[in-house]
């Protein structure tokens, strides 16, 4: 005896597209959840006044690969890379920044020097900004050249770029003084851009943010003045490699997640639908299984069937045949009310005078013909007897309604 099904087919189906939703949701969030990616700060994930997003955005623009690193980014950019070491935080500074480790061979180092507060209405902006102590970019720069002096002078100043040939538009400008750093960008009161040379690695250092931030690009020739700058810096069709383990967006690699990025999620997205395909033609049920058919068929229909297999099995279709004959002349012999004294040969000669009185093409005399002859050819020949049995069908309909 089957057991009756706890739920409905409908329901079922409904509790396992929630389930499924409901753990595609959970891997989704455990994969992409990244702790304040894109907070209004100084990184190249930024859109604020002090980000970086519109320095990657150019670079892209202007065809030059671009990466955004979140885990050895000293080892992608290699010998081959520019790596991009931009306003580092101080705590992630001395956890052991990139720009002091062995690997990149070409370092740019830009000091911070703004910072701001998020606004409460737009997350991705700042509803203040202001610029941090001195002393937090002279920590950093005298991890580089220890006797190296960050300054903010005043007044008007004097720029040399050199080859560069595009002068910077800075407020408020920060510089460096030293005589360690050999400069490429320079005033009358300081070093913006300069470089110095450890033998197997050359880190470059630009003092002040103002040129390549977000609303620095926007002023004077700034958005010039920086993509020559890095274009000059970066080994011959060499990436860009902007560190983002300096600002706590420290991420190790990640299969999953990587599964699911272009281009590998386009053979995944593959896999996965023919993991369904599969898995759907496995499906056999839901529910209990359907009782088994009965090994004999009941019914009238079944019954008809078998008689008619058995009889055509036997031979016996042209005695069926003529005995439907007979039927079939008796009932238009009643239905034309013959005289009831015919019968045989005079009853037929009598239907067929009134058939040829009605326009009927063929008489049952040659039907009848038709029939004898049929027996003596193929006793067993279904589809010549269901030939005649349709022609006797059509004369009667003829003689009883029309033609």
């Amino acid at each position: 005896m089957n057991q009756p099904q706890p739920y409905a087919t409908r329901t079922v189906y409904w509790l396992l597209a929630v389930g499924i939703l409901s753990f595609a949701a959970a891997a989704w969030f455990m994969i992409f959840s990244d702790s304040d990616v894109g907070a209004p700060k100084a990184n190249a994930y930024s859109y604020s006044a002090i980000g970086h997003r519109a320095l990657v955005d150019t670079l892209r623009a202007t065809d030059v690969p671009v990466l955004v690193s979140r885990a050895n980014s000293a080892e992608k950019a290699g010998d081959e890379s520019l790596l991009v070491v931009a306003e580092p935080r101080l705590a992630d500074w001395y956890d052991g920044t990139v720009a002091v480790e062995p690997g990149a061979t070409d370092i740019l180092v830009v000091l911070p020097k703004w910072d701001g507060l998020r606004d409460q209405f737009r997350p991705h902006w700042l509803s203040v900004a202001g610029m941090i102590p001195r002393s937090y970019g002279q920590s950093i720069l005298r991890e580089i050249l220890p006797d190296a002096v960050l300054i903010r002078p005043a007044g008007p100043l004097v720029w040399d770029t050199g080859p560069l040939g595009v002068d910077p538009d800075i407020d408020y400008p920060q510089l460096i003084e030293s005589d360690e750093l050999n400069a490429t960008i320079w005033s009358d009161q300081g070093i913006l851009a300069g470089w110095v040379d450890y033998g197997d690695r050359t880190v470059w250092i630009v003092s002040d943010p103002d040129i390549l931030s977000n609303h620095g690009m926007a002023r004077g020739d700034n958005a010039v003045l920086t993509l020559q700058l890095l274009d000059s810096l970066r080994p011959l069709d060499g990436a860009v490699v902007f560190d983002e383990t300096v600002h706590g967006y420290w991420q190790p690699p990640n299969l999953w997640r990587n599964m699911l990025q272009l281009p590998f999620v386009v053979p995944v997205i593959l896999a996965a639908a023919a993991a369904l395909m599969v898995g759907w033609a496995a499906m056999g049920r839901f529910g209990s299984p359907l009782p088994p058919k009965p090994p004999f068929a009941s019914g009238k229909a079944v019954l008809i069937d078998n008689t008619a297999s058995l009889l055509r099995f036997g031979g016996h279709g042209s005695e069926i045949l003529r005995r439907y004959a007979e039927v079939t002349l008796g009932s238009v012999a009643h239905r034309l009310n013959a005289p009831r004294h015919l019968d045989g040969e005079a009853l037929i000669e009598w239907v067929d005078r009134v058939g040829q009185a009605r326009g009927v093409k063929r008489g049952f005399r040659e039907l009848a013909d038709r029939i004898d002859k049929s027996r003596n050819q193929n006793r067993r020949d279904g589809m010549g007897l269901a030939r005649m049995a349709r022609r006797l069908y059509q004369w009667r309909r003829e003689m009883t309604d029309g033609s």
